[in-house]
């Protein structure tokens, strides 16, 4: 994945832009599908800001990058464990009870996007939930060194509806915490028994 580079060379910067975010209207619509002591997969965990919510929350986390920059900084400050791995080339023989892909999977390629999905779906337990985010614009760009699969409203819930094996719960627009952003576009999906 060409992203990665990105967050190697700017990975200091991006933790400190990154790792005060208050997410926290988006937890929730997540958290009501776990239980006490739920395995989560943090997939792109960056800066480690989820997963230390998660973790501050009692669930078991398990935090993957494929910068090895953002993997090094996780390892210092997170108690669960954390995987070096491009999403692509993660296997594993864990079933989690949720995985939280916050503005990760956007980093796939479009052509990789469906079967990249498909195969975490995999990875989770039946009842399982993933949530999952991208940037809401017409097309794919590219941008300091990092490239963006990106999608309308219409194209999302295509997408979405698409994907076998998965229940739609949820799907919501919202504003960037970030200034100058774009918005961006989430899904709530639970795997079928």
């Amino acid at each position: 994945m060409k992203s990665i580079g990105f967050y190697d060379q700017h990975a200091q910067s991006y933790i400190e832009r990154t790792k005060s975010l208050d997410l926290g209207t988006l937890y929730p619509h997540f958290e009501k599908y776990l239980g006490e002591g739920s395995h989560v997969l943090d997939l792109g965990c960056g800066s480690g800001r989820d997963s230390l919510y998660f973790e501050g929350k009692g669930y078991q986390v398990t935090a993957l990058d494929g910068s090895l920059e953002m993997v090094s900084h996780c390892r210092r400050i997170l108690n669960g464990r954390v995987v070096h791995s491009s999403f692509e080339a993660y296997q594993t023989h864990e079933a989690y009870d949720g995985i939280w892909a916050c503005a990760s999977l956007l980093h796939v390629d479009r052509d990789q996007l469906a079967a990249c999905v498909h195969k975490y779906i995999g990875y989770l337990k039946p009842r399982g939930v993933l949530f999952m985010s991208f940037k809401v614009y017409e097309e794919d760009f590219e941008f300091e060194g990092r490239s963006f699969t990106c999608f309308s409203e219409d194209a999302f819930t295509d997408f979405v509806n698409g994907l076998e094996g998965i229940k739609v719960e949820r799907m919501a627009l919202s504003k960037s915490i970030q200034d100058n952003e774009l918005d961006w576009i989430s899904a709530i999906l639970i795997k079928e028994d």
